[in-house]
């Protein structure tokens, strides 16, 4: 059966996804975060098998800080905690005067992987969300729904639109949503094929 085409802008899927996307406040866990605050997002995991390339932690700290050097808290998240841990590392190192905040654990070491048949490579030794049983769904989508609404809330989001999450907060969020590589200046008056597929 053929399926009839869509043709929307991003402004139209922006509307869609707000009619669509509510959080029910019951699932939200009080983190106890400053008011005022910036955020880095970064995918790792299976995205980096043939999806995406890996961009260093130099670059989403350098594009923080030309935007804004005066805010000096920093909320960080990854499906790999390893990044959130160089993120610190690198802050540390750097004696910057940035306090950083996170909600990741040494759990999610190596990011996720979505589906088994991505278990090769860097990722042959995690655990896919396939394999994982209904409580482990469970807290991995509670935490990564968490971390959403807490980026929500940031003055600006680091991130790259390489991944459908950036893609879903620029979309999503009034706050700013900035990619370290690519076009910053999305034309949400044109039409696309789905924003899954990215932004031309």
């Amino acid at each position: 059966m053929k399926t009839k085409k869509i043709k929307a802008n991003l402004n139209d899927y922006r509307k869609a996804s707000h009619d669509l996307y509510r959080i029910n406040p019951d699932i939200l866990t009080d983190y106890n975060l400053p008011d005022e605050y910036n955020s880095i997002f970064i995918r790792g995991g299976d995205k980096l098998l043939y999806e995406a390339k890996h961009i260093s932690i130099e670059k989403y700290i350098d594009k923080l800080l030309s935007i804004d050097s005066l805010t000096k808290n920093l909320f960080v998240h990854s499906d790999d905690n390893l990044y959130v841990q160089q993120i610190k590392d690198y802050v540390l190192s750097k004696q910057l005067d940035i306090q950083i905040f996170s909600i990741t654990t040494p759990a999610s070491n190596g990011g996720a992987v979505v589906m088994k048949r991505l278990n090769y490579g860097p990722c042959s030794h995690i655990k896919s969300i396939d394999d994982m049983d209904n409580n482990e769904v469970k807290n991995h989508t509670l935490l990564f729904l968490n971390a959403i609404e807490i980026m929500r809330k940031s003055k600006h989001v680091i991130c790259s639109f390489d991944t459908n999450v950036s893609r879903f907060m620029k979309i999503n969020f009034t706050c700013k949503v900035i990619s370290v590589n690519g076009n910053n200046n999305i034309p949400f008056h044109h039409f696309v094929k789905n924003p899954a597929y990215g932004f031309k």
